[in-house]
Parts: C-alpha cells; structure tokens; sequence
C-alpha cells in the first residue's frame, strides 16, 4: 500500500540507527537508509515537526534463542551515523532496551507535548525494532507511516514480510522518501500549469480540426460524434485507472499508466501526420 495522506502534526522516529545495528545491514542499504532518514529529519526540522532519535542499549531480559553478538558491545556500539542532522536542543533522543521505544515514557510525553497524530518510522532492523515500534504507535493511537526505502534488515526475507506485516496488520502506509520539498513545490508551480495548458491546446486543436474537417451541412453530426468519442476515451481512461490502481499507487503502476497513455500518444501523433490532407484545410 502506498502512501494516501499524512497529517500535518507528524513526527519523525528514527529507529536504532547507531553505528553496533548498522554495521549488520548491508553497506549500500545502510547509506540509502541513512540518506534518507536524514533528507526527513531535515524537512521535519524545516518545518518545526518533532523528531525522536531511537537508541538499542541491548535486548529485553527474557529469554531468547538467540543470544547478543560475539564480544558484547565497545563504546561505538551506541554512537550515531554522522550524518545524521541530530538537534539535541530540540529531538528526544530516546534509549531503551526493549524493542519499542513506545515502552520509554518519554517518547509517548514527547508525542503529546508536540501534538502530534502521525510518526513517520525509519530505521532498522525492520522485522524487529521497526515493526514492533509501528505495531505499538498504532495501539497507542497514531497514524503510522513506514518509509519503505528508510528501512532495512539484515535479513532480505525478514524485511519484505515485515513491510508486508505492518502493512495488512497494523494498518501502515508504506512510503518513499521521494522528491524533496523544492522538487514537490516545482511540480505544483511548473507541472501542473503545464498540464492544464496541454489538455486546454488539446481542446482548441480537436475543435478546430473539426471545423476544418467538416462539410458545413455535417457539422452538428460530427459535432455529435466529437463529443461521444470524448466522453468514450473518459471511459476508457477511468477503465485503465481503476485497472492498474486497484490495489493502489506504487512505482510500478505508475510506469505502466504511463507507458499505456504514450504509447496511445504516439498512435493519435501517428494518425494526424499521416492525414496528409490536413494541411491543405487551413
């Protein structure tokens, strides 16, 4: 499922993103993650939104079948990625240890001081710390947002049925960082003018090619028709939409949608110029 809303009084927690996790994630996965948690942090700090920085100081004291690493931990185990924006005057920085830092009071105290109604959770590792912080934000009553390409697992398989977990069970939305805040404001200003442009040009163009087209005494009927074929190419759109979001947006289907109206694009280009009549009706 992807990311549908996010509410303006949404927090930020980064879930154990110290150097003792990280060194268990992949070198490649533990740079997008930390790029990413840290392009947030930044546009939450931007915007004066809470953001709780998690710490792991070990496991819960029951049992467990699988024991800590090898040679406990060194003084860098704790210690955050450098490159993460940390503001120690403003974000919680929270330890625990525990799998969720919902079991810290001061993380639910600093949740209710800021107002906030969403966190947003990056981190690692996903089926642990991540799933277990989302599963205990939703009880405590937030809107969750997991950002899928914010997190990551030492264990592939453990990731995807993580992400697939938090998603059907505690009601998630898997989002991606995406573009930043610039590029959304350059889509909004430049984008979407340009869009509306297109499809009023587009509007111009199909009238006026049928006033050319079109003998005097066949003009209402073709009118007639101009119109059915819009409310027809509609229904067709509205068909494709429902067809390839039906399970909602994502990457792929949205490379599919946009693939199916360029090619339909290059067919309607194809027929124009090959209507070589057309030039001659001016």
């Amino acid at each position: 499922m992807t990311l549908t809303a996010i509410d303006a009084s949404s927090a930020l927690i980064a879930v154990d993103l110290q150097q003792g996790i990280l060194n268990f994630a992949d070198p490649a996965e533990r740079e997008k993650i930390v790029k990413n948690t840290a392009r947030l942090a930044d546009e939450f700090h931007a915007r004066n939104l809470p953001v709780i920085w998690v710490r792991a100081l070990g496991m819960p004291a029951g049992r467990k079948e699988m024991g800590p690493p090898a040679g406990g931990h060194d003084e860098s185990w704790n210690a955050p990625d450098e490159n993460l924006p940390i503001d120690e005057s403003r974000d919680l920085v929270v330890f625990k240890r525990a799998l969720s830092c919902f079991t810290v009071p001061e993380t639910t105290e600093y949740l209710k001081k800021h107002g906030a109604t969403q966190v947003v959770i990056t981190g690692l590792a996903a089926g642990v710390g991540v799933e277990s912080t989302a599963r205990s934000a939703f009880d405590a009553g937030y809107n969750v947002t997991v950002v899928s390409d914010a997190v990551t697992d030492g264990m592939p398989e453990r990731l995807e049925s993580a992400l697939i977990v938090v998603t059907a069970a505690v009601l998630t939305l898997a989002a991606r960082v995406g573009c930043s805040a610039l590029m959304s404001i350059v889509i909004a200003v430049v984008g979407v003018p340009l869009s509306g442009v297109a499809m009023g040009l587009a509007n111009v163009g199909n009238q006026a090619m049928l006033y050319i087209a079109s003998p005097p005494e066949d003009m209402g009927v073709n009118s007639g028709f101009y119109r059915t074929a819009s409310y027809l190419g509609g229904f067709v759109a509205t068909g494709v939409i429902a067809t390839l979001f039906s399970g909602g947006a994502s990457d792929a289907s949205m490379v599919v949608f946009a693939g199916v109206f360029a090619v339909l694009a290059v067919v309607l280009v194809g027929l124009t110029l090959a209507d070589l009549e057309i030039p001659a009706r001016s």
